[in-house]
Formats: structure tokens, sequence, C-alpha cells
């Protein structure tokens, strides 16, 4: 399982927001806050803002009085939720500088650092569907998928065509099985020339807002 994995999470996309902020989103938050948002007070940063599994990313920024020791608190809003909570938090160093890391366990979410009744802007952080396919005995194959709502969900089984030079439709597997944490599969038998190269694909319409589409390992035949 670590070594299919590891072999999927890439490096991600980067992304950096000053601070800042919409007074819709403040609108929003719940429970009611009266934390002020202040263009030169807090800034905030993410990389990468696309991860799969449970990538790390990493979070900084700043605050504007320049001091070391001040506490800094991370809050999130996961996907399907309408309030933030406190999911980490840093100090400053001399400079005001601070970083932590923060590993994104659930669905997307979004991101924001408050400090002294001031909040930055928020990051949205997109979680990509982390797919795997294996070969089993007897012509078998096990297509697994990783998330808290990947249960029950469909999966496309392609097939590449060397002659058109692009990836077919094979069938559809549903997620029912559960053998791990966090981690829905399903074991199939597929009848394929000997060599055909094929990949399991999650797709945005079973993904929903709080995954992205992803694509598994190729196996062989």
């Amino acid at each position: 399982m670590t070594t299919a994995l590891a072999a999927l999470v890439g490096s991600g996309l980067a992304g950096s927001v000053a601070s800042g902020g919409s007074a819709a989103a403040r609108a929003n938050d719940s429970p009611p806050s009266r934390l002020a948002v202040a263009a030169d007070r807090v800034t905030f940063r993410a990389r990468p803002t696309v991860v799969f599994s449970t990538q790390r990313v990493t979070l900084s920024g700043s605050v504007d009085n320049g001091r070391a020791g001040e506490d800094v608190k991370i809050q999130a809003k996961d996907c399907g939720l309408d309030f933030f909570r406190v999911v980490s938090g840093a100090i400053t160093e001399a400079g005001g500088g601070w970083s932590t890391f923060y590993w994104l366990q659930g669905p997307s979410t979004t991101l924001r650092a408050v400090w002294n009744d001031a909040t930055s802007a928020e990051v949205a952080i997109q979680k990509r569907a982390t797919v795997i396919v294996r070969k089993r005995s007897g012509g078998r194959f096990e297509v697994s998928a990783y998330g808290k709502l990947v249960w029950r969900k469909r999966v496309f089984l392609q097939r590449f065509d060397r002659r058109l030079g692009t990836w077919q439709a094979v069938r559809t597997v549903v997620l029912t099985e559960s053998k791990y944490s966090r981690w829905a599969s399903a074991t199939f038998t597929v009848r394929l020339p000997k060599g055909t190269r094929i990949r399991a694909v999650f797709p945005r319409s079973e993904a929903g807002p709080c995954y992205l589409t992803g694509t598994s390992n190729t196996l062989t035949a």
C-alpha cells in the first residue's frame, strides 16, 4: 500500500495568497466571528494547494508587528461545512514570520490564519482522489480509492487503445469493500488481450465538490 501510494503522490501545485479577504466570506462564518480583516496585519501562504491522500502542506506567513513569540492559529473549513475550526498553530520568530505543516486527512478544505483578532485571506486546499489498481491471482484485479466520501462511488476502468492512442472505457466498478481505514475497494475480473494497459479513473461526477478527479497507476493485463 505505502509503495503504490508514494508512487502516486506528486509535487502538487504551488499557491500563495497574500492577506486580505472578502466580506461575503466573513459573513458566512459560523459561529459568528469578531475577527477583523486587515490587509497589512497577517499574511498566509500554503504550498501545495492540490494534494493527494495525506500529503503534507507547508503553511507560512507573517504578522505586522514583527515580534517573536506571537501565537498564530490555523483554522480550517472542510468541504461540506459552513464554519471554521482550529486545526493547527504556530509561533512567530524574530521579524514576525512563522511556518508550520498541515496534513489534510479529510476532503478538500479552506484554510486561514488568525492572529490578534485579525484573519488572513482564505486559501483553498483541494484533495485529488487517490486511486490504485492492483493485480490479483486468477486474472482478477482490485481497485481502491482513498477518502471519507468514496464508499459506494463508481470508478471507471479504462484500457489503452494503441491504434487510436487514446484510453477507452472497459467497465464501471462500484467501491463496496473496505479493508483499510478510509479506503474503499472492489475486486473484479476483466478479459483483455495479454499486454493490454489498463488504469482506473475516479471521475469528477463521482468525486463531487469535495474531491478532484483521480487517475490510478497503469498496469499491464
